[in-house]
């Protein structure tokens, strides 16, 4: 396999382009690992958000171009120079409404002693305020917006823990215990009732759906 297809972005005089290039494993950028994706996916809400926001051209999510936009993938091992994966080695990259309204109180009721929010912004405001006392709040999304208007009286009065999640920078043992939970005993039964399946050509449509919220669950995006 010398050449591959790729959904790429490009720019031009009004913005951007998204079409589908025949590339070369000579323009990939230099790494230690070559995988041949079978998989990767849409997903509206944690990071893969940035994936559509890099398909429309946002500045501040990728600034070089032509740009392949994407962090998540399911496939195989082509190559490893660091020798710790082998060749054929399996590699997967991997209700809301409630909390979506900013309430203007200080805090509400206590209801939740943890939480693990992939939205953002007024969904994570909320969830700091309904925690019990000493309880935390992972934020792991941006979905729902950047910003974080909250004040301060959920820490002073209850002494909440708000705690962020830089899984990019985690070390691979660490990826490798909390991957094993997913597998196990945290994993979930219905996973495939939340999946939709669809083709390389049809992402472009998807990014569009998924920019004007119009999406709801994962996509399955089938590369090979």
């Amino acid at each position: 396999m010398q050449s591959f297809t790729a959904l790429r972005v490009h720019p031009t005089g009004a913005g951007v382009e998204r079409r589908l290039d025949t590339c070369q494993l000579a323009d990939l950028p230099s790494g230690d690992v070559l995988i041949k994706v079978n998989y990767s996916s849409l997903n509206y809400s944690s990071l893969n958000y940035k994936d559509a926001l890099s398909a429309n051209g946002h500045t501040g999510i990728t600034r070089q171009y032509p740009h392949t936009p994407g962090i998540d993938a399911a496939g195989s091992v082509v190559s490893d120079s660091r020798g710790l994966l082998f060749e054929g080695d399996p590699v997967q990259v991997v209700d809301r409404e409630l909390f979506a309204t900013a309430s203007p109180k200080a805090l509400l009721p206590e209801q939740y002693e943890a939480a693990i929010d992939t939205v953002g912004q007024d969904t994570l405001v909320n969830l700091a305020k309904s925690l019990t006392l000493g309880g935390s709040v992972v934020a792991c999304g941006i979905a729902g917006g950047t910003g974080l208007p909250l004040d301060i009286y959920p820490f002073s009065m209850r002494g909440i823990n708000l705690l962020g999640i830089a899984s990019a920078a985690a070390p691979l043992q660490a990826r490798q215990r909390v991957l094993a939970q997913y597998a196990g005993l945290w994993r979930l039964p219905q996973l495939a009732s939340l999946c939709t399946e669809i083709s390389l050509a049809e992402v472009s449509a998807k990014v569009d759906a998924m920019l004007a919220g119009q999406t709801r669950g994962r996509t399955l995006v089938r590369v090979a």
